[in-house]
């Protein structure tokens, strides 16, 4: 089974995904963060890309994606990030999906911007993608809340 973890950063789930069995791809439009990745994990593959762009020319079993949509401001680039990750799905993969939605569109700070669920669901609806799960996790230590979204691309 293969793996894209979108947005990887510097790798803070690939030891995470690699012990799971997972064959890992991290995707990050950081130079920086991917050569840090790749030093620290070179069983893994790592490619410095923007996810609004992405074209790697393979596809899928599991695409991962944690605390980063949020980061996307511009509601069509977002919109084009959730299409761009459904395309990269194999016929019957799963997108996973971790982030924070509100009960209406919230931009909290500049480099930050909440979606309503309904939000999530119609760009969902758009990428071709079936919401399979969705659960809402409450972090009280963190002050903070998490959507928990589970996705199969048809």
């Amino acid at each position: 089974w293969n793996l894209l973890d979108a947005g990887c950063g510097v790798g803070a789930f690939t030891a995470t995904y690699l012990a799971a069995g997972f064959d890992v791809h991290g995707v990050d439009f950081s130079p920086t963060a991917i050569a840090r990745a790749r030093e620290r994990f070179p069983q893994a593959r790592f490619t410095v890309s923007s996810l609004e762009t992405l074209s790697l020319g393979e596809s899928f079993d599991v695409i991962a994606a944690v605390d980063v949509l949020l980061h996307i401001v511009d509601d069509e680039a977002w919109r084009r990030v959730v299409a761009a990750l459904a395309e990269h799905l194999t016929p019957g993969g799963t997108l996973l999906i971790i982030d924070s939605a509100c009960d209406r569109p919230l931009a909290t700070a500049t480099h930050v911007r909440m979606r309503s669920v309904a939000g999530w669901q119609g760009a969902f609806r758009r990428a071709g993608v079936t919401l399979l799960e969705h659960t809402r996790l409450e972090l009280p230590t963190e002050n903070a809340t998490k959507d928990i979204f589970v996705l199969r691309r048809a």
